[in-house]
């Protein structure tokens, strides 16, 4: 994550693709801070209710924020020598969306930290 962030720094994009990508960290954000909330809480340093509630408010928060769509206008008109980059965000948004949701229906249906 840090590395395409780093990454990102080197290219040129105009402001469409910044916004864009803005919201893309934006969700994984908060999907990581949930993440780091149940590990905190399966480890026993945080009380399993409050950090279970923490945890699923930021995955909440992070499937809020929709996926990349190819269709936009400043992916579609990216330079093609930072195609590789892109796709890579566009992956992690969908590969976000899709463990928050498993990791929901697990939490609805048996014990929450068995995900």
């Amino acid at each position: 994550f840090d590395q395409q962030l780093n990454h990102a720094l080197s290219l040129e994009m105009t402001d469409g693709t910044w916004h864009g990508l803005m919201k893309e960290i934006k969700g994984q954000f908060f999907f990581l801070a949930g993440v780091l909330l149940l590990k905190k809480s399966q480890d026993g340093l945080l009380p399993l209710p409050s950090g279970v509630k923490a945890a699923g408010a930021c995955f909440l928060t992070s499937n809020k924020v929709d996926p990349i769509d190819r269709n936009e206008k400043w992916i579609a008109n990216l330079p093609q020598h930072g195609s590789k980059f892109y796709k890579w965000w566009y992956l992690q948004s969908y590969d976000r969306v899709s463990q928050i949701g498993h990791m929901l229906s697990q939490w609805t249906s048996s014990n929450i930290l068995e995900w």
